[in-house]
C-alpha cells in the first residue's frame, strides 16, 4: 500500500491535524454565538468535530499494522469529513460567512475525505500482499 516513510508521514500529518481540531473545537465552543434557532446546535457540531478527531487518531493509529480494521475507519472519518464539508456550506448564510466555509471545505475537508478514502480502498490491498499464505510467502501474481 504504501511505504514505511509514507506511512509515518500520514500518521504524523493525521495526528497533528487531530491536535489542530481539538483547539477548534475549543474556539467554537468558547465563541460568542449569534441568534440561533435550532437546540444544541454549537453541541452538534462540536460532537462531529470530536468524532472527526477520534476518526483521524484511530486511522494514524492503525495505519502503521495495517489492521484489518483501517479500511473501515478510513471510510467512516472520510465520510465525516464529507459531511462537514456539506452541512458547513449548506447552512452557511450567503456573503462572508460562505466564502469562509467554502475555503475551509476546499483547504481541509474535502481533502481529508479524499485522502482517507484513499487509504481505505488500497487498505485491503495492502493487506492482502502483506499476509501471505499459511507459508508465510506473498501471494502469488499480486504483485502491482
Amino acid at each position: 500500500m504504501f511505504g514505511t516513510r509514507t506511512i509515518w508521514w500520514i500518521r504524523r500529518v493525521f495526528l497533528i491535524l487531530a491536535g489542530a481540531l481539538v483547539i477548534w473545537m475549543f474556539i467554537m465552543g468558547s465563541a460568542p454565538q449569534e441568534v440561533v434557532t435550532v437546540r444544541n446546535w454549537d453541541s452538534s457540531w462540536i460532537g462531529l468535530d470530536i468524532l472527526e478527531c477520534l476518526g483521524l487518531v484511530s486511522t494514524a493509529l492503525l495505519l502503521p499494522g495495517r489492521s484489518p480494521y483501517l479500511a473501515p475507519v478510513a471510510a467512516a472519518s472520510a465520510m465525516l469529513f464529507a459531511l462537514d464539508a456539506w452541512f458547513d456550506t449548506m447552512t452557511s448564510l450567503a456573503g462572508s460567512e460562505l466564502d469562509v466555509a467554502v475555503f475551509y471545505a476546499a483547504i481541509s475537508e474535502i481533502p481529508l475525505a479524499v485522502a482517507l478514502t484513499v487509504i481505505a480502498v488500497l487498505a485491503p490491498r495492502g493487506l492482502v500482499r502483506r499476509s501471505g499464505t499459511a507459508s508465510g510467502t506473498e501471494l502469488e501474481g499480486d504483485a502491482q
